[in-house]
This record gives C-alpha cells, structure tokens and sequence, in this order.
C-alpha cells in the first residue's frame, strides 16, 4: 500500500468536462459536468461516485463541436442547475461522506488543468471564492511517467501501455474520472507508492491547507508564501534539475502562477533557471515575433518551461509552436501548450505528427487514427499536422517506412485542411514527388528549417506555394554562408523564422556567454541575420513573417 495511505483513507478522482469550441476565440469556458470518482486505498477499490451536469452561463448555448467531443447534450445542461448550486452540492457530498480534503483525502487528476485552470475560472466566472477542499492534488502522469520511465502520456495511453479497457465514452467526465481510477487502482497494484509531488491551488481565500507530510514539499506552492520561501524552494527544485531526472519532472510543478493568483509569477520564476540563461533576452524588434518551430518536450528543454516561457516574453515572442515529432511527443506537446497557457503570454501551439527519424515506430494500422484523435480533440491548439516528411541523410527509418508515414501523413493533413510542417534532408526530389502525388496544385505547409544551398531546390518549393523556415543554421559563419547567399531569393512574403530549439544556436550573439540551450527567445538573432542578408531593416523581416505565420498557421 502507498505511503501516502497512511495519513489519506480517500483518492478522489476529478475530471471536469467543460464548454469548447473548435473557434480559437471562444471563451471562457465553463465547467458542464463536475464527476467524481471515491477510491478506497486500504481496499483499492471504488466505494462511491457523484456526478452532475452543470448549466452554462456565459456561453449557454453549446457549440456543436462540444456536444460531439463531450457527448453531452444542450437538454442535458438546460435541465442541469448552474455551477454556484452544483458546487455547493459537491462540498455537502465531501462533507457529509467524511471526505472532506486534505485531512483523510486528496484529488487526483490526469493533467493539471482541472483544478489548477478551470476551476479558478470557474470560481471567478461565478464569483465564489476558492474552498481549501480542491487545494492539493495528485496528477497522475507523474507517478504514471517514473514508473515507466515515458516523458508524456494521455489517458488513453495509460491506459493501453497498462493493457486496460478504455470505459464508457472518452471525453465523458464520469467515465474518464473512472478509467483515471482503474489507472490509479492498476498503479497501485503493479507497485507504485504514490509518493509523488502534488499541487498546490493558489487562490484568493486559501490559507494554512495541509498537504500529506509523506508528500514532496519542495514542489508545494502555498498561498501565502513568502518571495524568500518561494526562491528557497526553486533553489531545491534548480539543484535537482542540475542532479538528475531532469525529462521526469512534473512541467506544471515549476510553471508560472497566473497573475490573478496571489503568489506572483516572479517569486516563482526567480533564480530557478539562472544557468540555463546567462544570456540576457533583448527586444531587437518592436513587432512580436513567432518562432514556428521548438522542441520544447526535448529533455533539455522540458523541465524549465517557465524559464523559457519567461524569457521568451521578455524578448517580445508573442507565440511559439511546438513541435510534434511522434505519437508519444506529440501527445507531450499538446498536454505543454496547456501547461504553459496564461494570460500575459506567449501564446503556445504545437504540430501533431511523426518525423522520418521516428517513422520505423509508426508504421502500424493505429497510427494515423491515433494522430486524426488527437488533431480532432485538441484543435483549439494543434496547427498543423508534422514535423513531417522524409530524411535520407541518416535514414533512422528505412526509405520504405518513411515514405509509407510521410505520404498516410499527407492525406491526413489533406482531410482535416490542416497546414504542413515539413522535414526534408537529402531527399528533395522524392520528396517533391510524393507531395505532387498528393496534392496536384498548391501544397499548403512550410519547409521547416531550410539549410540548402540550392536555387533549384529553394524555387522547387517556392513553385509549388510553400514558406520556408529559417533557423539559426543561417547565423552560422562556417555552415551557414551558402544559405546566406541564397535566402533572399525568398518572398518577404514566404519567409518564417524559427529556432529548432535546443537545437542550432544562433553564433552571431556577440561576445556574451551563450545559454547552454537554443530556446526561442533567440529567434531575434534569425531575425537580425535576415535582416543583413536581405540588406533591410528588422522589422520588415519581423512584421513579414509575423503576418506569414498567422496566416498560415490561423493564430
């Protein structure tokens, strides 16, 4: 039995649906079903549940887009009370079964977005102040990733990695609180102690909650902590970052608290991640910039998201895409873009899809069902469908595997009119082919990281209506001058910038010590390379490929 059992009697699994829109713009969102599912752990077993629907009131009619992925119903929630009754029938049902948390029980979630991003809206939406009863949390990815040593996983992935049966309907709350709960109860079993790091909920009216002493201290956030407090504590989360287990850290136990929460994101973010940026961010443009491609899910990324995401808004990038590389990456990318969204920037997005590199692991009948799932669930922040494409230079994958996944790749993005995001090395012609095959007119995407020296190649892609990405690879004195010579062959009005963090440092950042990590704060020095390339100013190299990656991309 876990360690934590012996101070907690009650898990309570939470999973929240909530109003959605396949529309970047809709919002707020608000809470449509609130389920919760009780596990015994003395028996680790289920001892009761409690489910309600609630009825929306900013927006009350639901969009056909949440009823498809919810299943729930615009009679179902007309008929439901609104959240303020619900709530209060949810903290009797606590209270009067002695569950009341944090003295014998405690939430469990799969993610941190429930209790630390839609309930806080929730209650502000409402106008009720937070209740110390949703104050700490488990997110079960954490215990789920130590122990089988994977960087992300969905519930749905859990689930087949463990061999369970997925039940009820996916996107169901109660049904999703009781696969969590089979997840949880698997875990258990197989011999995990559930010792591992909680949350903490930050706002207004929460004070002194207790948390389990058998958990993780170091990774609570309180309420009222002090600035001094807080650094002390990143103080030990930067030396375990530097000693070990760096890719299995919770990203959301060090991501910035929103502004509207009482602890401030400075005292959070403070001295965490001062080795990892020794060089300062500069605003080099007054046009925000986009960096259209990093891979943050990459180990050396993944563990100091707030870091870059502070930095990055400190040098004016107003958005960052991640990118997919792989089911397993892609599922990483998607869960981060939720982590790291707040109110204050920047904005983060990410591409679904598998790199030639990864496609020798892809090339089963699931694949491309399983990327259509996580494309049509999540649109509100998967662009475009890559990175993609085909890669003879290291041929990772055979030429066989990696033709089969970049064209299934192809027509998917074709049936869901979504944008590419390609990956070409040795291989322009094949390429081209497979692409013509697919799509006889235009192709609607962008060559991500473009390195070539070749007139033919460049225009090959300019014909067929693609935009070209450029990386930090044109800031390079010794491999970049060719490209130097050739970029401004490019369109203004075809041109992206990008980093391919942690990958490709811009060298042209002076004298200062470089950071040990490319990261997308420095896709302004891309920016100031073009600049001289094309023998123009950097905002008309910013504002151009600004405007290029909304358009395309549809920010």
């Amino acid at each position: 039995m876990s360690e934590i059992a012996s101070e907690v009697k009650y898990i309570l699994v939470l999973d929240f649906e909530a109003t959605c829109s396949n529309d970047k713009s809709f919002g707020p969102q608000e809470i449509i079903e609130f389920p919760i599912v009780v596990v015994d752990l003395e028996s680790n077993s289920v001892i009761a549940e409690f489910q309600e629907y609630v009825r929306p009131i900013r927006n009350p009619i639901l969009d056909p887009f949440c009823t498809q992925l919810t299943g729930i119903t615009q009679e179902t929630v007309n008929a439901a009370d609104t959240f303020p009754v619900v709530y209060s029938r949810v903290l009797s049902f606590l209270k009067e079964n002695f569950l009341s948390p944090p003295h014998n029980s405690l939430f469990l979630t799969c993610g941190d977005w429930d209790l630390e991003t839609m309930l806080p809206a929730q209650l502000r939406v409402s106008g009720i102040h937070a209740s110390p009863e949703f104050s700490a949390w488990i997110n079960i990815k954490v215990p789920f990733r130590n122990l089988f040593s994977v960087r992300s996983a969905g519930m749905t992935g859990m689930l087949s990695t463990l061999g369970l049966p997925l039940i009820g309907r996916h996107h169901s709350g109660i049904d999703d609180a009781r696969n969590i709960a089979a997840i949880m109860k698997h875990l258990i079993t197989l011999g995990s102690n559930m010792k591992y790091p909680t949350r903490k909920f930050t706002s207004i009216g929460v004070e002194n909650v207790k948390v389990p002493q058998s958990t993780n201290r170091e990774y609570l956030v309180t309420a009222n902590s002090s600035t001094d407090d807080a650094r002390g504590r990143n103080s030990k989360l930067k030396s375990r970052l530097q000693d070990n287990n760096k890719e299995k850290l919770n990203v959301a136990a060090i991501v910035n608290k929103e502004e509207t929460h009482n602890l401030s994101s400075e005292a959070l973010e403070t001295e965490k991640v001062d080795s990892w940026a020794i060089h300062s961010p500069e605003i080099m443009t007054q046009t925000p910039l986009i960096d259209i491609g990093a891979n943050l899910t990459h180990r050396h990324l993944f563990s100091d998201a707030a870091g870059i995401k502070r930095r990055a808004r400190n040098a004016n990038v107003s958005d960052i895409i991640i990118t997919g590389i792989s089911l397993r990456e892609s599922e990483a990318a998607i869960d981060l873009c939720r982590t790291l969204k707040s109110s204050n920037g920047p904005r983060f997005w990410c591409t679904v899809g598998v790199h030639p590199h990864e496609a020798k692991r892809h090339t089963n009948a699931t694949t491309i069902p399983r990327l259509r799932h996580l494309i049509e669930t999540n649109r509100d922040v998967v662009v475009a469908v890559g990175e993609c494409g085909l890669d003879f230079d290291r041929n990772f994958s055979s030429v066989e595997d990696q033709e089969l996944v970049f064209r299934q790749q192809l027509e998917l993005a074709k049936s869901l009119e979504l944008p590419l995001f390609l990956h070409e090395r040795s291989a322009h012609t094949r390429m081209v082919e497979i692409m013509r095959s697919v799509f006889p007119q235009n192709v609607h995407g962008v060559v991500h990281c473009f390195t070539s020296e070749s007139k033919e190649e460049l225009m090959s892609y300019l014909g067929m209506g693609l935009y070209i990405g450029i990386t930090g690879w044109i800031c390079d004195e010794r491999r970049g001058k060719g490209l130097g010579e050739l970029v401004s062959q490019i369109p203004l009005n075809r041109l992206m910038v990008e980093t391919d963090a942690p990958f490709l440092m811009p060298r042209n950042i002076g004298n200062k010590k470089r950071p040990k990590h490319c990261e997308p704060y420095l896709v302004s020095y891309v920016v100031k390379k073009l600049a001289e390339c094309y023998g123009i100013d950097k905002e008309e190299i910013a504002r151009n490929s600004t405007i290029n990656a909304k358009d395309m991309f549809k920010l």
